[in-house]
């Protein structure tokens, strides 16, 4: 994502390869620091996640962040000292999409050392495979090789562009721009359309819990790109039956009633909105977390459909416990992409509408985030037919996929709307 934009789109889905590996950091603390193009100095833990230590911050001999007493001045804050000086609202505008690049940038070498590290032990399987005369793993390899060379490729190039942008940035804060107006306008276009971060949800790739990467095309384009590399890895996929049927004998269930939240015109938005109460959608715990979650889940997701005019739309509410989750998952940016996958394998994209950095909730320490999501014409007719399996949302900082149990949620609730 350069600051001319004309050749960065959004919103293209290419999963890449489901094999299981973790970095493997050598650091006696299990933890590796890597400086960024821009200058930045990233702490990386041995799991994936990352912690970008700060102009006033330093690392301490047990591996952790610790505040710098030495240090009092940011070089970032520093007065204004070339002949283009900023106004304090441009400067207010430049230094909040300055966060979001240098949040890319970490994120991106993070992912660059993730790949290279798969990419390292795929070759190295390759030549076993090789010895062993082993035609089957051979062609599997290779496909495999080649993903992953595409993926590292591609974050290379999008790291690159986020160092620029970050460069850009520091020149118009130091005064040095003199078209100021329009260079701030391309890093706000910039900032609109979102770079790929395809990693790093705790730096694995695993059968449950695959990565995707956002590029380019529409829902359609991307789901033939998707099922094209699911094609290529089916031995490591799981294999979902083709149809689901719930036995009412053995299964009862009370009968779905409809409470709508809201039903009439809305004066905000100058059309007719019908909207359905907020009820549980799905809650999630990542391995590690089990543990400390035996009886709730780290992250819990309320969820509504509603209907804007003739517009179909989802709220997802999620709710994840913990103060520091903007660091682990970032943001949900617009215009990124949601994932429902249906029991018969049947897949439905949508497209976010809005943006939410992330609040935290001040008497739990909790961050909520809120995604709203268009369902298209086309996409409702599957959601109607089908039930859910599993929800995948792209955050900021990469891609992560929840289970749902409450599998005829959206099929409940469209009825409400429809009624």
């Amino acid at each position: 994502m350069l600051p001319s934009t004309h050749s960065i789109t959004f919103a293209r889905l290419i999963l890449t390869l489901s094999i299981g590996l973790i970095i493997s950091i050598p650091h006696s603390k299990s933890q590796k620091i890597v400086n960024t193009e821009s200058g930045q100095k990233i702490l990386i833990a041995k799991d994936g996640s990352w912690s970008i230590v700060k102009f006033n911050e330093k690392i301490n001999e047990e591996g952790v962040i610790v505040s710098d007493t030495n240090t009092n001045l940011d070089a970032f804050e520093a007065p204004n000292a070339g002949k283009h000086p900023l106004t304090v609202d441009q400067s207010a505008q430049v230094n909040n999409v300055l966060k979001t690049f240098k949040s890319d940038e970490a994120q991106l070498i993070v992912n660059k050392e993730f790949f290279q590290k798969n990419l390292d032990q795929l070759i190295q399987k390759r030549k076993e495979a090789k010895k062993d005369k082993d035609a089957d793993q051979l062609a599997n390899l290779k496909e495999l090789i080649k993903i992953t060379e595409n993926s590292l490729n591609k974050t290379k190039q999008d790291y690159k562009k986020s160092s620029k942008l970050i460069a850009s940035a520091n020149e118009l804060l130091k005064g040095n721009v003199k078209n100021k107006e329009r260079a701030i306008a391309k890093l706000i276009q910039a900032n609109e359309m979102p770079i790929n971060k395809n990693s790093g949800m705790g730096g694995s790739l695993t059968q449950s819990n695959v990565t995707i990467q956002s590029d380019a095309v529409d829902s359609k384009d991307a789901s033939t790109e998707v099922e094209k590399i699911e094609t290529a890895t089916t031995t490591q996929n799981a294999v979902y039956p083709k149809t689901f049927k719930v036995s009412k004998a053995k299964h009862p269930r009370d009968k779905y009633e409809c409470e709508l939240a809201f039903d009439g015109y809305d004066d905000v938005l100058r059309a007719n909105k019908k909207e359905v109460k907020t009820e549980f959608f799905f809650g999630h715990s990542q391995e590690k977390m089990k543990a400390y979650f035996k009886n709730d889940d780290f992250i819990t997701c309320d969820a509504n459909l509603s209907k804007v005019g003739r517009k179909y739309y989802i709220t997802l509410k999620i709710r994840v416990k913990s103060k520091d989750a903007k660091r682990t998952y970032g943001m949900l940016r617009s215009k990124e992409t949601i994932r429902f996958e249906m029991i018969n394998g049947d897949k439905v994209y949508c497209t976010s509408m809005v943006q939410d950095d992330g609040t935290i909730e001040a008497y739990t320490g909790n961050t909520l985030y809120t995604g709203i999501y268009e369902i298209s014409k086309d996409n409702i007719k599957i959601l109607k037919k089908g039930y859910l399996d599993n929800v995948g949302i792209i955050w900021s900082s990469g891609y992560e996929q929840y289970n749902i149990f409450n599998v005829d949620f959206i099929k409940n609730q469209l009825r409400c709307l429809e009624k």
